[in-house]
């Protein structure tokens, strides 16, 4: 029954959607770590641009108003870190809502900041990005003479 809640407020219209009830234990660690969630629902829509939103649903109002708080202070350093890897324009579509016990996120990437995205991504794969890790030592290799001073005598 509280999947099925869940699933009734989640973006079942997006072209992917998924609805997630994190069991007791697990709720528990979320109340720990001072984010308190009892589920998640994610949707995308993929079109030119690819948009995204993120739904928690949290125990209480309360709670969710705390959880808005620390991700609207953890934002600017979000933003920063996108925009380091090309998405600067879509860290600047990233918005933050609370519905009474939830906390809602959406995004929006352009296709432009996809294709970089996939550039990267590919380069890194390919080996012609990032730092590359050093030669391991060779080992020597003696000359054709047969090592040093051993060879034919002129």
């Amino acid at each position: 029954k509280e999947l099925r809640e869940t699933m009734k407020r989640a973006s079942t219209k997006s072209h992917m959607w998924g609805a997630i009830n994190l069991p007791q234990k697990d709720r528990d660690k979320t109340v720990a770590a001072q984010m308190p969630l009892n589920s998640v629902s994610f949707g995308f829509k993929f079109s030119s641009d690819l948009e995204g939103g993120l739904r928690l649903e949290t125990p209480s109002p309360t709670s969710a108003d705390s959880t808005t708080k620390a991700l609207t202070g953890a934002l600017p350093q979000v933003k920063m870190m996108m925009g380091g890897i090309g998405l600067g324009v879509a860290a600047n579509t990233i918005a933050l809502a609370q519905d009474k016990a939830a906390v809602t996120a959406t995004i929006k990437v352009s296709q432009t900041e996809l294709k970089s995205l996939f550039d990267l991504a590919m380069a890194k794969k390919s080996g012609g990005g990032g730092v590359q890790p050093a030669p391991k030592d060779p080992k020597p290799m003696p000359p054709p003479s047969g090592g040093l001073g051993g060879g034919k005598k002129p």
